[in-house]
């Protein structure tokens, strides 16, 4: 029960409210501290992960996990980290290594002993382009729903 401006003061005075206004404080404490653990628990921002699975990392690159799991013989720089079970852990790192295979593998289409050379010789010219060529597809995604837009009108 909530009381305003001289009512509140006169049944302060009379030490009626006080306790009924130290439960409202608790219980908007209690639900604010609820919420915030509601909040954390929902995390939508994967940004924040440290650690993703085969499984997750898997969907991001649109391949089956045993490719990833192939990638890993092949490609000694892929090196996730693995717990007391066995089960791979994917750093950020790892992910990026990944995406520079991917891009040399799947888009353009060089064989792995070609792409495992063109890690080793041009690294940086490679994560440059792999860089530009996720630009350039954000782009392309914009400009096609933008297109739908237009066509919607």
């Amino acid at each position: 029960m909530f009381f305003s401006g001289a009512k509140l003061q006169k049944n302060i005075k009379k030490r009626k409210t006080v306790p009924n206004l130290l439960l409202s404080i608790n219980y908007f404490l209690y639900f604010c501290n609820e919420l915030s653990h509601e909040i954390m628990a929902l995390n939508p921002n994967k940004d924040l992960k440290l650690y993703y699975s085969i499984g997750e990392v898997a969907q991001e690159f649109g391949v089956n996990e045993s490719l990833l799991r192939f990638w890993e013989s092949e490609f000694p720089s892929i090196a996730p980290k693995k717990n007391g079970r066995g089960v791979r852990m994917y750093t950020k790192e790892n992910i990026e290594e990944i995406r520079l295979i991917y891009n040399l593998v799947k888009v353009r289409g060089m064989k792995l002993s070609v792409a495992q050379k063109t890690l080793a010789a041009k690294r940086g010219a490679v994560q440059n382009t792999t860089q530009v060529l996720e630009q350039l597809q954000q782009v392309r995604n914009e400009l096609v729903e933008l297109r739908k837009l237009l066509n919607g009108l």
